[in-house]
C-alpha cells in the first residue's frame, strides 16, 4: 500500500493529506459559524499547512509527516476538550480518538525514521579495536 517511486507522495499520504484537509476544513467552518473565532483560525492554519506541506514536501520525509501528526494531535485534542466543555461529550472522544490516530501516526513515522539511520556503536576500548583491526584481512581495514 505504500509503494511509491523516487519523487511521488505514498498513497497513504495522500490519503491522510486529503482527510486532514477536508477535516480541519468542515469543522473549521463549524466554529466559525457558531462565532468561535480562535477555534477556526486554528483548524484552518492546520488545513494550510497540510496544503503547504504537500505543496513543497514531494520527496516526503518522514520527520515533517511526523512533526505535522504532533501538531494535529494538539489541535484535535484541544477540540476535544472545547467539545467537553460544551457539553458534548460524543464528539468530544471523537475528537480525542482522532488525536490518538494523529499520534500513533507519528510515532510510527519516527520509528520508521529511526529504522533508516545508520546505528552509533562506541568502544571504551582501545585494545579491543586493535584486534579487531589485525583479524581482518589487509583490503577491510580502515
Amino acid at each position: 500500500m505504500n509503494s511509491q517511486t523516487p519523487g511521488q507522495i505514498s498513497v497513504f499520504t495522500k490519503i491522510s493529506l486529503i482527510a486532514n484537509v477536508v477535516l480541519f476544513a468542515v469543522i473549521g467552518v463549524i466554529y466559525l459559524m457558531e462565532d468561535r473565532n480562535l477555534v477556526a483560525v486554528i483548524l484552518f492554519t492546520a488545513s494550510l499547512l497540510n496544503i503547504i506541506w504537500a505543496l513543497f514536501a514531494i520527496p516526503v520525509r518522514n520527520l515533517v509527516f511526523a512533526i505535522l501528526n504532533f501538531i494535529y494531535t494538539v489541535v484535535a485534542i484541544a477540540i476535544g476538550v472545547d467539545f467537553q466543555l460544551a457539553d458534548s461529550p460524543y464528539l468530544a472522544m471523537l475528537w480525542f480518538a482522532i488525536g490518538l490516530i494523529y499520534i500513533i501516526i507519528g510515532f510510527v513515522a519516527l520509528l520508521r525514521r529511526k529504522g533508516k539511520s545508520k546505528p552509533l556503536i562506541i568502544v571504551d576500548d582501545n585494545d579491543e579495536i586493535e584486534e579487531e583491526m589485525n583479524a581482518l584481512p589487509k583490503e577491510q581495514e580502515l
